[in-house]
């Protein structure tokens, strides 16, 4: 999350969505300095992972924060729920050390089957390394009420782009990346092209970090995962569990859609 009162804008990061091309180039506007960046021991909730804050913890455990986010214009992007399962999927198993796009069937449905059962098991929010696959919906509503003024789709990038330079006066260097699911050439390039990237979004401009970026992907890495992403959107079981667990998630997701084309037919 940032929060840029001069701006009269803020930015929440709904984990799987995009954020990282609309929250880093801004990193620097941010009237919190930063706060809601990398992760942090918090009283009450122990290591969280700052970069996505339910709503509620935000309200309950950052009254500052949460009464200083109630005074600006404020934005999230959401997605369709399978494309963020699926993503979700890529990068749990990326932290798990498994290349996503190198994993045979019976280790996705593993390992899916793993995250589904305690996902389904929570009483309270996941892991700090597994809030990735906490609701949508819980990033922009503290309850029934609605913490961030804007919904829009990821679909809507390039419009919504246009509307913080316009309406906010906000200058976002070209980053359209979503983070794809990408599987590396060879094995042995992942863990230094991590570090590599990790190193270069620290220490260059925005604009340089993404041409370095784009030009690794293309080099090493070819786009997606095809044997995860089949084997997840074609079992029942994984079906099921994303049309069910994250129902609410797809009418807001819905809604996004509807408002943006409506918008869009404004406009025109």
């Amino acid at each position: 999350m940032i929060i840029c009162g001069a701006k009269n804008f803020g930015f929440v990061h709904v984990p799987k969505c995009a954020g990282s091309s609309i929250r880093w180039p801004l990193k620097d506007q941010d009237d919190m300095g930063g706060r809601f960046f990398g992760s942090a021991r918090i009283d009450g909730l122990g290591r969280v992972n700052m970069n996505h804050l339910p709503m509620i913890w935000l309200r309950d455990h950052f009254p500052d924060a949460w009464a200083a986010l109630g005074q600006v214009e404020s934005y999230a992007l959401v997605r369709d729920p399978m494309d963020r399962f699926v993503s979700a999927m890529a990068q749990r198993a990326r932290g798990l050390n498994k290349d996503p796009g190198a994993m045979r069937p019976r280790e996705v449905r593993e390992l899916a089957e793993t995250v589904v059962t305690y996902i389904e098991g929570l009483s309270d929010y996941p892991e700090a390394k597994q809030i990735v696959f906490a609701p949508q919906r819980d990033f922009v509503f503290a309850g029934p009420q609605q913490a961030v003024t804007h919904i829009w789709p990821v679909e809507a990038m390039p419009a919504l782009r246009r509307r913080l330079q316009d309406h906010h006066g906000l200058i976002l260097d070209r980053d359209q990346i979503w983070n794809p699911t990408v599987t590396y050439r060879r094995a042995w390039m992942a863990k230094p092209l991590k570090q590599l990237k990790e190193t270069s979004k620290r220490v260059l401009p925005m604009a340089q970090y993404a041409a370095l970026r784009d030009m690794a992907v293309k080099a090493f890495t070819t786009h997606g995962a095809p044997v995860l992403e089949e084997t997840l959107r074609g079992e029942a079981r994984f079906q099921r569990f994303v049309a069910d667990f994250y129902a609410a998630d797809h009418e807001l997701h819905h809604e996004a859609l509807a408002a943006h084309a409506s918008r869009s037919t404004a406009a025109g």
